[in-house]
């Protein structure tokens, strides 16, 4: 999958990456680049508070069968917490833990938001690659990759930043139509 952005400020930079993460797909077979033509800093800050994250957020939303994969949109409607088919004391417990770990990351994601509009944005550790650069004139800037190569994969999803599912099906889906077969359904 490979999510386009190109202003922190119009785009919310989690809200894509959080969704497609937690697709129901194998992650051995799911891979999720982002590319910000605005060279912000601000969505690689984003990014690494989303991965944290996801860490919780992916289980959570496969073992309770959570179809908004949005933690934004999910949380902002309690009708989605009793809609599901769990609908337990133990998911309530979950939900209330879960929504405590995003609205921290949510705000922190937020300010630094408003800093950098407002105040400018610090830049250190990680995000120092990104001082005295022009948004509209860099050098490409490569953060996280995991291997040499862009991707060897023979099909890829490209989405807008501010895109997300709530179709956890939704890449098994598409295979099923770009390959013309209802097995990949169970392959998969």
């Amino acid at each position: 999958m490979f999510v386009t952005t190109a202003d922190p400020m119009l785009e919310p930079p989690i809200v894509t990456v959080l969704s497609l993460m937690a697709l129901d797909y194998p992650a051995n077979k799911l891979a999720c680049y982002v590319s910000d033509d605005s060279c912000s800093p601000l969505y690689l800050h984003a990014l690494f508070e989303a991965s944290k994250l996801a860490k919780l957020w992916v289980p959570f939303c496969k073992k309770y069968n959570v179809k908004v994969r949005a933690p934004f949109k999910y949380f902002s409607d309690e009708s989605l917490l009793t809609s599901g088919a769990h609908n337990s004391w133990q998911l309530h417990q979950n939900w209330k833990k879960m929504k405590k770990e995003y609205e921290p990351l949510s705000r922190s994601i937020e300010d630094a938001d408003q800093k950098s509009a407002a105040f400018g944005f610090k830049i250190a550790g990680e995000l120092s690659v990104f001082s005295n650069i022009e948004p509209q004139n860099h050098p490409t800037i490569v953060k996280t990759r995991v291997s040499g190569l862009m991707t060897n994969a023979p099909f890829m999803l490209n989405v807008d930043c501010d895109m997300f599912t709530n179709n956890p099906q939704l890449v098994r889906q598409a295979m099923c139509l770009l390959l013309n077969s209802k097995e990949i359904l169970t392959g998969i």
